[in-house]
């Protein structure tokens, strides 16, 4: 009874996937339903209901005392009895005053809705990463309406700070204000939907949506709407040849951020790599929305070909960690270019691509070891299309020889089982799975990028201290960054780079 209620008073995706928050959730709303109940609920600092939970006890309780307390070493005596006191005061005040029953109000979720009704609405898409550009064009090419907003800036970041609690990923904040900046920059009658894909596993990015959902309305802003699908409805929402096209698109946006780096910190003339990149990113989205993504690779092909640059031998930094902060540069603070400025070369990790063929080869080797000869046969068909679409991109783009290869679902088990079993966090594992990529194909460096408080950045820093026992001490730092930087981090880059210089050099004396 209690998940029905819950169900019903929530849109299902603000239910949270743990265990202890969602008993939290319940007694809640089993409080709220009892006049001579006021709860108290108890936590610890770095481990207790996340930001997101914090709000929902807000919407379940909008009008019943409640007291959240938060323990850690530096908790006093005093002070918590004054918060005792004041909870007392208000349970006093409210048991004697009249009380009438609160109906929440729905929160309008459009993954609730028949895809087509979403084909005359634009969508709008934050800059949460290159690979934004993509994800428009395949939108484009299945008859959607589609536009990329500029990068966030300290206007986005500023907008969502303010309505951020500021225990939230930082993530969070920059999307938000992105969202926030688009209600006051557009016409009051304009109707929007914004857009950035969602989550099914175990990560906060999962309760961005409904979050943002409930502010707008507390806000008034019921013209704008949020879509934060899955893998599921997005499959409605463009079909199987849209899914196919995005795809294409994440793979070379991937290739051509990779070819970037390569050629960034060589390049005779400063900026031109970056201008190229803009440039391809546009092709890119273009060429998937009208269906013409190869000559848009040709294209690319021959712009970048022309760049002109310097030999010189450089460090490598593999760059692993969660995924928005790993790629956004506003969020890592220009880190990719932190680190070319400091004489290394960057290899970044991928966007979202590993995690499809990730999720591909695993379906395929499970079903033939369940004997499901109907579903092995379905994922065989999945891996054989996705075969075929990734060697079609990257034959375009061999202008470039990559110096790093993505590793096989093999390999990457093969690798990784030491450190981390596969049937773990999906997104986790492939992070780890990295780090030793990056570590056994010749990395000089390698940084953990995560924002403050990710639960998955943070169990991979803790099995990285492994990995790099296991290779020699290579640098392996964790950088995290929140809402406001220090100038501690630039500090720690420094000193890291001067150790990777230092590994760097006896590498090559030893081959010498």
């Amino acid at each position: 009874l209690e998940e029905v209620e819950l169900a019903r008073e929530l849109e299902s995706s603000a239910i949270p996937p743990w265990r202890y928050p969602q008993k939290m959730l319940k007694a809640a709303l089993w409080s709220s339903h009892q006049p001579s109940v006021y709860p108290v609920f108890l936590t610890n600092y770095g481990c207790g209901p996340d930001a997101f939970c914090l709000k929902q006890l807000k919407r379940l309780l909008p009008r019943t005392p409640h007291l959240v307390l938060e323990f850690d070493e530096h908790r006093g005596e005093a002070g918590l009895i004054t918060r005792l006191e004041a909870f007392a005061d208000e349970v006093s005040q409210h048991r004697a005053a009249s009380r009438t029953a609160v109906r929440l109000k729905r929160v309008e979720n459009p993954e609730a809705w028949p895809p087509e009704e979403l084909k005359e609405i634009p969508l709008v898409l934050p800059y949460f990463a290159d690979h934004a550009w993509a994800f428009a064009g395949a939108l484009k090419k299945s008859g959607l309406k589609a536009e990329v907003l500029p990068p966030p800036d300290e206007h986005s970041l500023k907008l969502g700070e303010s309505y951020s609690s500021g225990k939230e990923c930082h993530a969070y904040s920059f999307l938000l204000g992105d969202l926030l900046k688009l209600a006051t920059d557009r016409k009051p009658e304009e109707r929007l939907i914004f857009f950035f894909p969602g989550a099914r596993y175990s990560c906060l990015l999962q309760q961005y949506g409904p979050a943002m959902r409930q502010l707008l309305q507390e806000l008034g802003q019921d013209r704008i709407l949020l879509l934060t699908p899955t893998l599921d409805y997005f499959w409605k929402l463009i079909g199987f040849d849209g899914l196919k096209s995005l795809y294409q698109g994440l793979v070379a946006v991937d290739n051509l951020v990779r070819i970037a780096c390569q050629l960034r910190p060589y390049e005779v003339n400063r900026g031109e790599v970056d201008q190229a990149l803009q440039e391809g990113l546009r092709l890119i989205e273009e060429g998937l929305a009208s269906e013409s993504l190869a000559g848009a690779l040709a294209k690319i092909k021959t712009r970048f070909s022309q760049i002109k640059v310097r030999p010189e031998d450089r460090p490598v930094i593999g760059i692993a960690g969660d995924i928005y902060t790993r790629q956004n540069s506003f969020a890592n603070n220009r880190l990719f270019e932190q680190l070319e400025e400091l004489g290394a070369e960057v290899w970044p990790s991928p966007f979202l691509v590993d995690e499809i063929d990730f999720t591909f080869s695993r379906g395929f080797y499970e079903k033939l070891a369940k004997g499901d000869l109907l579903e092995t046969v379905k994922y065989a068909g999945l891996n054989l299309v996705r075969e075929v679409n990734l060697a079609q991109v990257r034959k375009k783009l061999e202008f470039s020889d990559l110096k790093l290869k993505e590793p096989r679902f093999e390999e990457l088990l093969r690798s990784s089982l030491t450190y981390l079993n596969y049937n773990n966090n999906q997104t986790l594992f492939l992070n780890v799975a990295r780090i030793i990529d990056f570590a056994r194909k010749g990395a000089d460096g390698i940084i953990n990028v995560i924002c403050f408080n990710c639960m998955l950045g943070t169990t991979a820093a803790a099995i990285s201290r492994r990995i790099q026992k296991d290779f020699g001490d290579i640098p392996l730092p964790t950088l995290i960054y929140g809402e406001t930087e220090t100038v501690s981090t630039r500090s720690r880059l420094e000193a890291f780079m001067e150790q990777v210089k230092t590994r760097h050099r006896k590498k090559q004396l030893a081959v010498s």
